[in-house]
């Protein structure tokens, strides 16, 4: 097994946009401490947006945003500054609700 095979798994996110959907997927797995790097950084940062492309290129696996040519829109980093940032922001909140450990309920199970 190598490093890249770990960060193949990939899970689905939505976003909606002006009456409308971004669905794609993402590599949870891609999400590293220097992505994490990024993210924290971007707070500081005197452009948290290039960061926040930086981590989005890194995790995104695909999307359904499609460019002018209806081709989908290509997810480096460089591709993804022209991207509102608005829209950044939704996608990568998306990704990380989508990571947050799920709340186990504090219920009884009710098996013993």
């Amino acid at each position: 097994m190598t490093l890249q095979d770990l960060q193949q798994e990939t899970q689905s996110f939505e976003v909606r946009v002006d009456g409308g959907a971004i669905k794609g997927k993402f590599r949870p797995r891609a999400y590293t401490p220097r992505v994490e790097q990024l993210v924290l950084g971007a707070r500081e940062s005197r452009s948290p947006a290039s960061a926040l492309a930086e981590a989005l290129s890194r995790l995104l696996a695909s999307w359904d945003l499609a460019a002018d040519d209806g081709k989908p829109y290509p997810i480096s980093a460089e591709a993804l500054l022209d991207v509102p940032v608005v829209v950044l922001g939704d996608v990568f909140r998306a990704i990380a609700s989508a990571m947050a450990p799920k709340e186990t309920s504090a219920e009884p199970s009710g098996a013993g």
